[in-house]
């Protein structure tokens, strides 16, 4: 997100009211849309969304008919969405002295504890399902944990926003694997909170979804060597801040593409573009790419990383022709009324697919959700990013056929009558290929390191002063 914005990042370190909108009009499926735009000749079929908590079949009837194009290309939708932690941290900085410091942080906790995470996570999950999402690249899927900072005690995780939209996935049908992680900060922070002296831990990580029946070949991540430093406390003490990707190697019915996760520094536009670079760097050289990224940049709003990365891959909304609107960024604690959107730096951009629709995702009143927050109604928007969702045309693989050998005449053997011949032993039969790995033999891959904007810097900022106090 922007750097006016950089106070709406958040994450852990271990590992306007108004009533929603009544029942949605019937709409077409995104793979409908798809069907239409390639002309095929039966006619795409409506459908009326489901309701909270339903999930339509158009899915398994679309997977049965296989939902290619006549010249064999398959539709892939890709979505993208930042689900920010929820509290704003610009306070940590007005921390004077230590006892501030952790005092702040523990406020901190205390509304974390008491913020909707799970009412979000449900419209989050919602709007990915009607968006019949085959690959979701995630942003702050944060986690936050605490224990005792003194003594024997137990952890608490008071939000693991991953395990909270993939569980709100699963409990509307959805079925959703986590393909690939990238763990971008990991900081400790003393805290007082609720009467209590904890040690905070604070995670930011970028992840990939993927369906039920997408194949996952090979998972990497990687964090970027541009990284933001910031002095603090004078020249004292450095904030090194870091950000990275995660990608995974997709076969989604048949068509074959790499999809990646990425979420670029939000206040050194230097620093963005050298990580911008290294992106594009890092994807495969040929084959067909799909990236999910709040880049924290766009065509109004800084180009610099936009423009590095569009160099080389194309930026859905640009191509449909519609732009879908700005995606940055709601009020902090996401009450506001009408939406306060103003920027977009959140895309889905692609090399080798064509791009059929483009649209946001938890941006319009209606997609707002109603919570209760210390006994009070309210009414919060999904994320204080808008999500994007763009379907492609993705070629499947043509196989290559191997000519059969013309096989070469033998000379007939002369028989010996005074010899008994041997059987000649049957060819041992070639090993069958070896197939994709399972989910569960899968392994997710991570990186580490600080990444969060103003959270990581205050964080690292309060451990880095509680460090020195120690010695």
């Amino acid at each position: 997100m922007p750097a006016t914005a950089d106070a709406s990042e958040g994450g852990d370190g271990g590992d306007g009211d108004g009533d929603r909108g009544g029942s949605a009009a019937p709409a077409r499926t995104r793979r409908s849309v798809l069907a239409g735009v390639a002309g095929l000749a039966t006619a795409a079929v409506g459908r009326t969304a489901a309701a909270p908590g339903e999930r339509t079949d158009d899915r398994v009837g679309e997977r049965a008919a296989g939902a290619a194009d006549p010249d064999g290309s398959a539709g892939v939708t890709v979505a993208t969405w930042n689900c920010y932690l929820g509290v704003d941290l610009f306070d940590l900085f007005d921390a004077s002295s230590l006892a501030e410091a952790r005092s702040i942080a523990g406020d901190l906790v205390s509304r974390a504890r008491r913020h909707p995470y799970e009412a979000r996570a449900d419209a989050i999950a919602e709007g990915l399902l009607a968006a019949d999402a085959d690959v979701v690249a995630l942003q702050e899927a944060a986690l936050v944990r605490t224990r005792p900072l003194f003594g024997e005690g137990d952890r608490e995780t008071v939000a693991d926003l991953l395990d909270l939209v993939t569980a709100a996935l699963a409990e509307r049908g959805g079925a959703y694997d986590v393909a690939a992680t990238a763990v971008t900060t990991d900081v400790s922070v003393p805290a007082e909170a609720d009467g209590e002296w904890l040690d905070v831990r604070l995670t930011d990580r970028v992840a990939l979804l993927v369906r039920e029946g997408v194949d996952v070949h090979e998972t990497r991540s990687d964090r970027y060597d541009a990284r933001a430093s910031y002095p603090v406390l004078g020249d004292d003490l450095t904030v090194t801040l870091r950000r990275g990707y995660c990608l995974a190697d997709l076969a989604v019915d048949g068509a074959e593409l790499t999809a990646c996760s990425t979420h670029l520094e939000s206040s050194k536009a230097g620093v963005r573009r050298r990580q911008a670079a290294e992106l594009t760097d890092a994807l495969p050289a040929t084959g067909t790419v799909v990236v999910g990224a709040d880049l924290n940049s766009g065509p109004a709003a800084g180009g610099d990383a936009y423009e590095t990365v569009t160099a080389s891959l194309t930026d859905a909304a640009a191509t449909v022709g519609t732009t879908p609107g700005d995606t940055c960024c709601q009020a902090a604690a996401l009450r506001n009324e009408r939406s306060r959107l103003d920027t977009r730096v959140d895309h889905v951009l692609a090399r080798g697919a064509d791009p059929t629709a483009v649209e946001r995702l938890g941006a319009d009143p209606a997609d707002r959700v109603a919570a209760t927050v210390d006994g009070e109604d309210v009414t919060v928007w999904p994320s204080d990013h808008a999500g994007v969702a763009a379907t492609y045309s993705v070629a499947e693989p043509t196989p290559v056929s191997t000519p059969t050998p013309t096989p070469t005449p033998t000379p007939t053997p002369t028989p010996t009558p005074t010899s008994t011949r041997s059987p000649t032993p049957s060819a041992t039969a070639s090993p069958p290929p070896t197939s994709a790995p399972s989910p569960t033999d899968r392994e997710t891959t991570t990186g580490t390191g600080a990444g969060f904007g103003v959270l990581a810097a205050a964080a690292a900022f309060v451990a880095g002063a509680l460090g020195r106090s120690r010695d």
